[in-house]
């Protein structure tokens, strides 16, 4: 009895490991399609004319993994994927990390350059300023519009 026992009992822990695995290679299938979808976009981004390639290497070097990701993990069977469902969570999980790090970097440089812009508007504004207080007789001329 206790021999059966034992058996149904590994049966049973056999079993509830192959349905947590199928609900993870679910789960991994849904976040690469995600992934997949959200990659435009951030390809886009990426190659946006007003970023400096520096800035955006990186990125780019992320989203082409990231997509060789999302294409390995859609060429996969469904056991392939249960199998590996773990390494495909964790490649997934470090790519998304890796683009966040990225995107964070092409943010920052852009605040960086807008702030440079600022400054040298306000600078400027500062310079238009002290020509006009020490000219008090030059009238602006007015453009119609």
């Amino acid at each position: 009895m206790a021999d059966l026992l034992s058996f149904l009992k590994t049966i049973l822990e056999a079993g509830f490991s192959i349905m947590s695995a199928l609900e993870k290679a679910g789960h991994n299938a849904d976040d690469c399609r995600r992934i997949g979808q959200l990659l435009q976009t951030l390809s886009a981004i990426a190659n946006a004319k007003y970023l400096e390639d520096n800035t955006t290497k990186g990125l780019k070097e992320t989203l082409q993994r990231a997509s060789e990701i999302v294409k390995t993990c859609n060429r996969k069977t469904l056991v392939s994927r249960a199998f590996k469902a773990n390494q495909i969570a964790d490649e997934l999980r470090g790519v998304c990390i890796d683009i966040l790090l990225n995107l964070n970097t092409v943010l920052l440089a852009n605040v960086a350059d807008i702030k440079k812009t600022v400054t040298h508007t306000n600078s400027m504004l500062a310079q238009i300023l002290e020509i006009c207080a020490a000219n008090p007789d030059v009238r602006l001329l007015r453009q119609k519009v």
